[in-house]
């Protein structure tokens, strides 16, 4: 089965995080910051990550560039990576540059 990494905050949930595993029938991995997010791809394959633009406690981008760079340096096949912010979104050239593949704006949290 298809599986999704989310890297959020820890005390939001974000309900588009939800929906959109269910509608794809992923199994669905929920972590908080960079460390536990290498800590997962290192033992996990994800066909999806989902990065929350509102974290505090690290850099989003600093995160997908960490998942990128370990993917290079373990000949990983790369996960698709979207993002999902309330209002922070990437620019053009961060999309580029880090192979995102969308990004997902939402309205309140739940």
């Amino acid at each position: 089965m298809k599986s999704l990494l989310i890297i959020q905050p820890n005390n939001i949930k974000i309900q588009e995080c939800e929906i959109f595993a269910k509608e794809r029938g992923l199994n669905t991995a929920y972590v908080h910051n960079l460390e536990s997010a290498i800590d997962a791809i290192k033992v996990n394959s994800y066909r999806f990550i989902l990065v929350s633009l509102e974290l505090t406690n690290n850099c989003p981008i600093e995160i997908i560039r960490a998942i990128r760079d370990f993917e290079i340096a373990n000949q990983k096949i790369p996960a698709q990576v979207l993002t999902i912010g309330q209002t922070e979104m990437l620019n053009q050239n961060q999309i580029k540059q880090f192979n995102v593949i969308g990004q997902i704006r939402y309205s309140k949290m739940t």
